[in-house]
Order: structure tokens, then sequence, then C-alpha cells
């Protein structure tokens, strides 16, 4: 087993690797806030390794303790993940780690077997994720994911975690985000810990001070011994050769590029070509494949619109590279920029903001091994996204410039003056408002892309499918991952007028799926498009103006999260495995498995630890009420008839009447609750807290409670003004006696003599804070998962 740092490089990386002195002090003095060292000097490693090296081999046992249990490493660019994942796994495995920590890629849609992060919090995980999927679980409104589960990743992604931040010049509106989210977490207090890293080879300094987190805290940059050793000094000496040429025709632009890019390419070698957007991408990729090179180069794209095998597989092919003796041109857009491990001896880019010219010249001889490389820079397009004032002051650089030998570190010490844009920050009021999960009166939820992304232009999902002939009820399951092609929102709303019949979406309200109208083009909407509306080929992605059919793959099987909102009733209760689980059982086994969870995350306040135990045993006491007991006994024919069960012993939706197919048990609960205090008080614990941590634990209740659409004045979710609930045992001595259903507590002002659930709710948010309130949300929901798993193997 490793035992100190030099060796944790030997293992992981191979037996001639050893860190570099900047590596070294990570690992030993701790992770900075702030990572500033040229593009090619070993950034992944030094942090990937250095947080397992602190987690599981340090010398210190305190250390080794204090180090968060989840690393969430951010991306800004989807294409980006998969390498990253594929190093950590590598790492992990060459480590011997594989038994102890899970590595996890989030891009969505994830299988239940990869949930391992949300149903064990205690064990360590490595979660690589793109900016918008993991930013908007740490905002309450997780992208792709049961809106049940985003309590879960709220609290999960803001406590005992430690944030990468990679590449932070691309972050765009992610950046003020990310780090109010930080300072937010210091402010308003985590449970346990919390730490982030923001690292990047061109940093501006002053776009890392918020309101919330003014000041940056360790640093690290190179400093004079690293730049002496002897395996940093070809990479931070790796000339190569700027050259500016003008276009002969910017109004031709992907003609005159393919031109420059021809006669630059040299036989037998990589050349990149890197541009602005993704249509140039599309465009060149086709002139220089129909024209080819002397040398018959294959040409591979690379750009964020592919479905993820056609993608990984085009990555693959770029990262080995071109065979000995053959060559090989890569037409990228800027997702190439980061991470991306790519050594060119030409690179050809579109002119871009310095920053992004900086980095786009770090995959060019990149490891120092060539003596005749050259960085070609050419006009910016029409179509350019970036600033015009950006891309223009960097041109004038580029003429100054102009044949001169440049290194990374030469290019990075070029300053630029231009006033950074300002953008949208996020406030304490924001993320309070945040916290409730609730969709509006319309069925919609608050949008947080203005937090993620400043032009709006988030993802999509489009899937191709065979649906010419389709209705609601042939569409077929939810889209598997393998199937969804990312497409930002402003170019499906431009391609979505011209399908003619529109795409299918799911609708998680009315569970079914319908057409969709263009306001269902959304940040994480899933579209179904009919294959013979074309659309996609494999070589070349997202493309509208392909009309050839688009031939459809097989979805992946992949399991619904534990409270996937396609259940919009109470379908919680059955088991797989053939049992029927009374509900005494599951209540004591849920507080047992709270307890547990309480002291596997060290959770050493008492009386918390107290009042999260007695949720778990009264959160499913509403169970007890007679229609639910009726269906659930349906579905366990063979069940003691006067026993009360909490899980039936067939799987199936339960068979509610249709006047309460809204129906939900925890509500009940929080019914007899409120009818019965003593329950709530049975430990001594807050009761409020016990009370309303009963209602929250499916992830529908929370700072508010209101009836479904079309439900009777007498009536919540399923739940009647003056009905009763029987006497229940709800084991450990605890009686719920018979209960009269008073819902006045639902009203925003109460009963004029108890407060109302909003204002009880809302007072426990301000007193515990958002991120200690939705983490024992999470211990009790997580401990209830577990004691159904044990119920149903028993």
């Amino acid at each position: 087993m490793a035992t100190d740092i030099d060796e944790i490089y030997r293992q992981a990386l191979g037996e001639s690797s050893r860190p570099f002195a900047y590596q070294r002090r990570i690992a030993e003095s701790g992770m900075p806030e702030l990572l500033d060292v040229p593009t090619g000097c070993g950034k992944t490693p030094a942090i990937l390794l250095a947080w397992m090296y602190r987690r599981f081999f340090h010398h210190d046992p305190a250390t080794r303790e204090q180090t968060p249990t989840r690393l969430i490493w951010c991306l800004p660019l989807r294409t980006l993940t998969m390498q990253t994942a594929r190093f950590a796994d590598t790492w992990v495995r060459n480590l011997g780690l594989s038994d102890k920590v899970d590595v996890h890629l989030l891009m969505g849609g994830e299988p239940q077997p990869d949930q391992r992060w949300r149903l064990d919090p205690n064990r360590p995980a490595i979660i690589v994720s793109t900016l918008d999927m993991a930013l908007s679980r740490a905002l309450n409104r997780g992208y792709l994911a049961s809106r049940y589960a985003w309590p879960i990743d709220f609290a999960l992604f803001n406590d005992d975690c430690h944030w990468v931040f990679d590449e932070v010049q691309l972050m765009d509106v992610a950046l003020p985000t990310s780090r109010q989210l930080h300072g937010l977490r210091n402010a308003l207090g985590v449970r346990s810990r919390h730490a982030s890293t923001w690292m990047s080879a061109t940093v501006d300094h002053s776009a890392l001070e918020t309101v919330d987190a003014p000041t940056v805290g360790t640093a690290i940059t190179l400093d004079a011994v690293d730049r002496a050793d002897p395996g940093l000094q070809p990479r931070l000496n790796a000339t190569k050769r700027l050259i500016r040429t003008p276009l002969d025709d910017i109004g031709k632009f992907a003609h005159s590029l393919a031109h420059v890019v021809r006669q630059e390419h040299v036989d037998a070698t990589l050349t990149l070509v890197v541009v602005n957007s993704v249509k140039t991408a599309q465009e060149l990729a086709k002139l220089l494949r129909r024209t080819g090179t002397n040398d018959g180069a294959p040409v591979e794209l690379l750009h964020s619109r592919f479905r993820r095998q056609d993608r990984d597989a085009a990555l693959k092919r770029v990262i080995e590279g071109p065979p000995a003796g053959t060559g090989m041109i890569v037409v990228s857009t800027q997702i190439v920029e980061a991470g991306v491990d790519l050594s060119a001896r030409t690179l050809v880019t579109e002119c871009a903001p310095w920053s992004s010219i900086v980095q786009r010249a770090g995959r060019c001889n990149r490891w120092g091994e060539l003596d005749d490389a050259r960085v070609v820079i050419v006009n910016a397009s029409k179509q350019s996204p970036y600033d015009a004032t950006a891309i223009e002051h960097a041109w004038e650089i580029a003429g100054r410039e102009h044949g001169s030998l440049v290194t990374p570190d030469s290019l990075a010490a070029i300053t630029t003056a231009i006033d950074a844009r300002p953008l949208l920050t996020l406030r304490r009021k924001d993320l309070l408002d945040l916290f409730d999960s609730a969709p509006d009166l319309s069925g919609n939820d608050v949008d947080v892309s203005r937090f993620i992304r400043s032009d709006g232009d988030l993802d999509v999902s489009v899937i191709w499918r065979d649906v010419a002939a389709a209705s609601a009820d042939t569409i077929g399951a939810r889209p598997g991952r393998n199937e969804r092609c990312p497409v930002p929102i402003g170019a499906m709303r431009d391609w979505f007028i011209k399908l003619t019949p529109a795409p299918w979406v799911y609708d998680p309200l009315e569970r079914h799926w319908r057409r969709a109208h263009k306001d269902d083009v959304r940040p994480g909407a899933q579209l179904v498009v009919d294959a013979s509306q074309g659309g996609y080929a494999p070589g070349d992605g997202f493309d509208p103006s392909i009309r050839t059919v688009v031939e459809p793959v097989e979805p992946e099987p992949s399991d619904p999260t534990p409270d996937d909102d396609i259940h919009i009733g109470d379908n919680s209760s059955s088991t797989e495995y053939g049992r029927a689980v009374p509900l005494a059982e599951h209540l004591a086994d849920t507080e047992r498995s709270a307890r547990q969870l309480c002291e596997e995350l060290g959770l050493d306040d008492q009386g918390l630890s107290a009042a999260i135990c007695l949720a778990a045993r009264l959160h499913d006491a509403g169970k007890a009420h007679d229609d639910f007991q009726k269906a659930l006994h349906q579905l366990a024919p063979d069940a003691d008839p006067n026993v009360l069960l909490a899980k039936s012993s067939t799987k199936g939706r339960l068979p509610m009447p249709g006047d309460r197919t809204g129906f939900r048990h925890e509500l009940a609960s929080v019914a007899m609750l409120e009818a019965n205090p003593h329950l709530a008080t049975a430990h001594g614990v807050d009761a409020d807290l016990v009370i309303y941590l009963v209602g929250a634990h499916h992830g529908r209740l929370r700072l508010g409670i209101r009836s479904l659409a079309g439900e009777p004045e007498r009536q919540i979710l399923g739940l009647r003004f003056g009905e009763d609930i029987r006497e229940a045992d709800l084991g450990d001595g605890l009686i719920a006696r018979t209960t009269r259903v008073d819902l006045d507590f639902c009203r925003l002002g109460g009963d004029g003599e108890r407060p109302s659930w909003s204002a009880r709710a809302t007072d426990l948010l301000e007193e515990h804070g958002p991120f200690r309130l939705a983490w024992m949300e999470a211990v009790v929901r997580i401990a209830d998962w577990r004691a159904s798993a044990e119920g149903a193997q028993r």
C-alpha cells in the first residue's frame, strides 16, 4: 500500500512518475482555493491524487478525517467529462481503492446502480459532472433528476464535499454563482464541512471576488523551484511560432479557413483546428472531408451536440491520435480548451478572447516534443459568440506577436485590459427562495439557468425514435441517456417551429406523453422527435439541415430514482421480492437505519439526532389510513387483514379510489401528529422539526402544501377534512389515537392557535439554514430507502 505522495504518483501514473513540487505541496499542505498554473502542468492529477492521498493515505488521522467525502469535479463542457472520469477510475483502481471509493459520471438520467452516492452518503465518491448538472443540484433544481430527489442532491452537493471548478475562463456566470455558493455555505453553515478549488492557466483574480466570497483563500502558483524542475521545464518552455493570418474572404469563412488548414497541415502530423461555433465546425469538417489533404488525413469533428456513443467514439479516436506515420485533422469547438490532452504539431484557431487563445495554444506542442510547431490565428467569423471588443483586442495582440516564438508562460503573461461585463450574482435571498422545490400554479419551476449560463442557452435533450404513427400510449419508456443528444435551447427553438408534427414531451403532472409546445423547450426537457424528420448524423451530430432519416438507438435500461416524478400519486409502497412488510416493522427498520446513518455521518448533536430518528419512526404513520390499507392489502392478498402494512407484496400501482389518486400518505402522517402532539415530543425534541421531517420525507411537502388541480374544496392531496384515521400502533410504545383530520394547518394563516405549516417551515429554515435542514431531510429519506430494501430482502 502507498505510504507517501511519491508512491501514490508511481502507483497511479506509472513507475517513472513523480509529483512536481507544487503537486507535493498540495498533497501535504492541503487543497488550495485557487490553482493557477500553466496549461499542461498536471492540474488534474494535482487535485485528484491529492484528494485520494489526504482521504486515504495521509499519515495524520485528523487530515484523513477532515477531508470531505465527495469530490465534485465540474467541467464547463460535456465532452470533457468522459476523459476526467476515465482518469479518476484508472487511478482509483491503480491505488487499490475500488472497494473504498466510487467514480460517477453525472451526465443526466444516471441508472439506479450509479446512485450509490445518494444511497450511501458516507461512502467516498468522485463525481465528475458538467457545470449545469452539478450547479443545478447545488441550487435545488437538479437538471434531468426527479424533482423529488432535488432536496437530497441539494443536501449532498453542499455538505461534506470538495468542489473543483476546472477551467474557470469558460464558466461565464457560473463562476460568480460557484463563488457565491461557497460564500453562502460559510455564512449559512453546513452540517459538517465543505471546500472548493478553482483552477485554470488563465485566471482573472478579480472575477473570483463576489459579495459573499470577497477574498480568495490559499492560492498555488509555480515558484522558482517548480520552474527549475526538469520534468516541468519542457512543458513550460514548449515553443511554437505564432502566426497571424488574415483570411482571403471573411464572407466565405469556412471555405477560406479550409484553404488555410490545407496549406498549414504537415503530412503525417496532427493538425488541430479550433473554431468558435458548432455551425462553423460542421461546415469546415464537411469541406475538409470533401476536398481532403495531400496525405489523406482523416477529419475528426468534436463538438457538444452528439449522442453519447458517437461523441465518445470520436473523442477516443482523437485522444489516441493517428497511427504512427499517418496524419489527422481534428476540427473542434472550444471544448478542447479544457482537459483534453492533445499535442498537435499545428494549431489553426479562429480568433477568440485572449484567455481562450492561451488555452487553445496549450494543445500545440503540449509536452515540448516538437521544434517546429505553429499556432496560426485567423480572423473571427461574424457568427462568433464572443464579445467583439475582446476578439478585436486579441487580434491586435496576435499582430504584435506575429512571427514570435511563444511559450505557455509568455502567452499567459500577456495581460488584457478588457473590462469584464457584469454578470448576474446569486444572492442569499435567491438561494432561500430556491429551497422550496414545489412548482408554481402553472406546473413550472423557478428557472436557475440564469445563474449557470448568462445567455440562457442551456441544453435540452433530443431523442430520435420511430414515432410517426405513435400515440401518447405507444411512445415507449422514458429516454435512456444513450438516446439523448444535447441541443442548446436556442437552436432547438429555431428547429421546433419547422417540425411537423411537433415532438413529444413527457408531462410529469399529467403522467403521460403529449405533443410539445414551444414553451416546453426549457432546460432539462426531453423531446422525442420522429426519426424521419432528420436533424442528426453520427459523424456530424445535431444539424437541422440534415434531412436523412436518423437511425434510433436502443435505449439503455434506466431505472427511475426511488421517488421518480412519474408518480405524482402515492405508488411507493410495493416491493419487488414478494413480501408484505408490516407498518410497525418498517418504522422500526427506518428508525434503526436513521440512527446508524447519524453515527456513520458523525452527527454529534444529540438533539438533532433524536429528532431525525423520531421522524424516521413516525414517517409512515399516515399509511394507517383505511383507503391506503385497503389498497395495500389488495396487492398483498396473503397478508393478515388485521395487520397494518407499510409495503405490499405485489409490485404495482396502488389501487386507490379514483377521488384519492393524488393521496399523499405523508400528509396523513402530519395530520396524525397534529392530532397526537405527544408523539412528536416523545423524546423531548423539537416537535415542529420532527413534523416537518415527517412531511418532507418524499420531497413533496416542504415549504407549502396545496391541493392538486381539480380536487374538491375540502380535500388536499387526497386527504379530507373531518375524516377519521384509525388508531395505530407505531411500535416502541408509540400509539397514535384515532385521528379526526383537521387540515387547517395547510392554510397560510393556520388555525389561529397554531402557526401554519408554511410559517413553521419558514422558521425552521431560518433557524437551521437551508443546507442543514435539507441534510436532515436527506438522512430521513435515505434511512427510509435503506429500510425498504432491508425489509424486502428478509
